[in-house]
């Protein structure tokens, strides 16, 4: 159902619903004589909003065979998905999906704001890189650093267990900006995801004057990319854009089982590239 390269598969752009993941992801299935006909994964997770976390439930990976679209199958296998979340106990649930149509007629709606700025189109500030050197690989150090992020703007809230799948994505590239004597990471930025990211910086953070110094590297590198972040990330870090028109996209569809918390949470969510499903 999901196109891929040759030799690759839908795992190592998602490795978060692979059965090994180590954060309790599983899939509500439908069988047709013993062949699987749809499947939608699910989990719960913790979602940093302002100063509140909530549990919340994810639903990714929804898929159903071809021979067997048109049969309301696949929207059988996404209301299991969503009703056992909500059985479990998350607050709300949220997916991302192309077919919004579709998923609103389950009931979920578009939330959350997103910016995607073209690289080329905002202003950094020249720093240099005196005792800083670039890599180009994931590290402890890069994870450790992307937990205070998203403890500051928001996202899912990482733990440990976390750390496994997120260093398995295969087609995402990070780079860092590290300490040259100790090696820590003092800014941090992902590129790219096979099948829905390609082009973008869609994680990214740490202390400013780094972080503006390995976006300068990525313009004179690949003026091309675009920068996906939240508003109050973008504010905070001075990356103010130049851009006419700047992208606002809902950062994902939600199915709300408090009417109140459409209204409150709604507006402020936010979701990093790697919490997609």
């Amino acid at each position: 159902s999901f196109v891929v390269p040759d030799g690759q598969s839908f795992y190592e752009d998602f490795p978060v619903w692979r059965p090994d993941a180590g954060v309790g992801s599983w899939s509500e299935t439908h069988y047709e004589n013993g062949v699987i006909a749809a499947v939608a994964h699910g989990r719960l997770a913790q979602l940093r909003v302002g100063n509140e976390v909530h549990t919340i439930g994810i639903i990714g990976a929804v898929a159903t065979a071809l021979e067997f679209r048109g049969r309301g199958i696949g929207r059988r296998v996404v209301e299991g998905a969503r009703d056992r979340l909500i059985r479990e106990g998350a607050r709300f649930i949220v997916l991302w999906g192309t077919e919004r149509g579709w998923y609103s007629r389950m009931g979920f709606q578009p939330a959350g704001t997103q910016n995607l700025i073209p690289l080329l189109e905002l202003k950094l500030k020249k720093t240099g890189f005196d005792g800083v050197e670039l890599r180009g690989s994931f590290s402890e150090s890069l994870f450790r650093q992307m937990q205070k992020t998203r403890e500051k703007f928001g996202g899912l809230a990482l733990t440990d267990q976390d750390l496994g799948w997120m260093s398995r994505h295969r087609n995402v590239r990070w780079f860092s900006a590290c300490d040259s004597k100790s090696g820590e990471v003092k800014a941090y930025a992902a590129v790219g995801r096979g099948i829905d990211l390609g082009g973008v910086i869609h994680e990214w953070g740490g202390e400013t004057p780094a972080l503006h110094a390995l976006f300068d590297t990525f313009r004179q590198e690949a003026p091309h990319l675009l920068v996906m972040g939240s508003p109050d990330a973008l504010t905070s870090h001075a990356l103010e854009s130049t851009a006419v028109n700047v992208l606002n996209d809902p950062a994902a569809l939600v199915y709300w089982t408090q009417d109140a918390d459409a209204h409150t949470i709604g507006r402020s969510l936010w979701m990093w590239g790697l919490d997609s499903a």
